[in-house]
This record gives C-alpha cells, structure tokens and sequence, in this order.
C-alpha cells in the first residue's frame, strides 16, 4: 500500500566555540519547549562536563546513570542506544547523559577509525522512536563536536550579545563545512542572538553591527536576559516548570516554533 512512512528523526546540534554563550541552556529549552508541544525528543549531553544531564535533575555521581551514557555510544564495543536513555522530568523527552570521564573518550576518539561518524551511527537506532534529536555539543572543536556535526540536519549557533559577540564562528562554520561540504553556505545552520538586555543599548547596537554580515542566518527570535533560565539549571528543572511565563520561557517557545518551520521532519510518501 502506497501511504507517507515515519520520516527519520531531525538532528539538531547546539554548538559554539567558547563557553558561557547559553549553549547549554538554549539545548534544555528548547528540547524541553519542542517535547511540550507532543514531540518525541531525546536530548544528547555531548559535553563532558554534563550541564545538561545535571541541568535536567539527573545524579552524575549515580553509579547507575554512570554506566550508561553517551561515552558507551561512542565505544569499539558500543551499547545499543536503548541501552543508554534516561527519563526525564519533561513528558515526551529522554536524555543521553555525559559525565566527567567522556574527557578521556575524547581525547581517545582523535587516533580512532571513523572518529567522526561514531555518533551517527549509534543515533540511527532513533527512527520511529524520536522526532528530534537535539545535541549539547561541548565549547570547543574537537571530535566530539565533529561528531555531532556529521550526525546532524542543522546547527544552532547561540552568540551572546556581548562584544566580540561573532568570534568563533568563522571557524566553526569551516570546521562545518570541511565535514559538510557546502553547509557553510546553506540553509542548515543558524545564529541564535542569546542574552539581549534591553538596559544595554549600545552593547546590543554594537553586536548587532557585528551579526550584519550574517543577517541571511539569524533566527528572527532573540532570547532575552532572563534570570530565571539560570536559577532553572541550578534547581534541576526545564524553565517551563520553573516559570513558563518569564520572558526566557515565552522566547524558547517562540525559538521551537522558529525550529519547526525551518527543519520539521517531513512524511515521504512510498
């Protein structure tokens, strides 16, 4: 019978250069916002220091969630993807956690056979299961985020509204694009302006001249300075069940809608 299959899962990486641009807080948000509306999201800790898997209420230290998180999808003799998911305290959304000692993996990965695609391959055991799949990459460029832009369908750059707001993409897009020719210059990636506070009006003029030359890429949504997304993380809670109606919450939710019209998976019809 001729009738539209399940498409595959959207992969979404959340990756920047440096630290402290809202990388972390952008991938729970938003992997929290896309799972309220009914989809099925599994959120993927790639960072070692495991913001995400800590920022979502799990124990790092639990000898239990210790054995199995994404460092065991990266291995020679890899666990089945099953194997490592974690509920949440969000309906609709799993999570892949990281510890400490995905560091070491890292460092492992960079002499390793087919480096980059461990990731993707371990993910395609999502289909059917998730409709998103949204990546907390770590804040630099090595293998690990290398894997997580060759398992992804579009990039998320979260750039805070600060001076030198842009340094590190440039390099990040070459880094894209030596793994995904043509990428650079596509449709597949986006800068997310992150941390506008309105009091600061020079600042946010000054970053804004800075995001010009990538004004074919922006997300029309600007996530504003919200408090209330960091004292969130610190509580373990998503910020919809911390306060669904701060500014921070109203503009991921505005973000996921941005999300869906760019990249929502499409049915095929067979």
């Amino acid at each position: 019978m001729i009738g539209p299959s399940i498409p595959p899962p959207v992969t979404v990486a959340l990756c920047a250069h440096k630290g402290g641009v809202g990388k972390t807080t952008t991938t729970m948000a938003l992997s929290a916002a896309l799972a309220r509306s009914g989809d099925r999201v599994l959120l993927v800790d790639l960072d070692p220091q495991g913001h995400s898997t800590m920022g979502l209420g799990l124990d790092v230290d639990d000898d239990a969630l210790r054995a199995r998180t994404v460092k065991e999808l990266l291995a020679d003799d890899p666990l089945p993807l099953a194997a490592v998911l974690h509920a949440t305290g969000v309906p609709n959304l799993a999570l892949v956690p990281a510890t400490i000692p995905l560091e070491r993996t890292a460092q492992w990965l960079v002499s390793a056979p087919a480096r980059d695609r461990r990731l993707s391959r371990a993910l395609a055991a999502a289909a059917g299961k998730f409709i998103w799949i949204v990546i907390d990459c770590p804040p630099s460029l090595g293998a690990l985020t290398e894997n997580a832009l060759q398992a992804a369908d579009a990039v998320v750059i979260p750039c805070r509204m600060e001076a030198r707001a842009t340094d590190g993409v440039r390099g990040l897009l070459e880094v894209l694009d030596s793994l995904r020719p043509g990428w650079a210059n596509g449709s597949n990636w986006r800068i997310l302006r992150n941390a506008r506070d309105v009091r600061r009006k020079v600042s946010n003029d000054t970053a804004d001249a800075m995001f010009a030359k990538y004004a074919g890429q922006l997300f029309a949504t600007v996530i504003p300075q919200c408090d209330a997304l960091n004292q969130a993380q610190f509580l373990g809670q998503d910020i919809f069940s911390f306060d669904g109606h701060c500014a921070g919450a109203i503009a991921y939710e505005q973000l996921a809608e941005d999300v869906r019209q760019l990249w929502a998976p499409r049915a095929v019809t067979t």
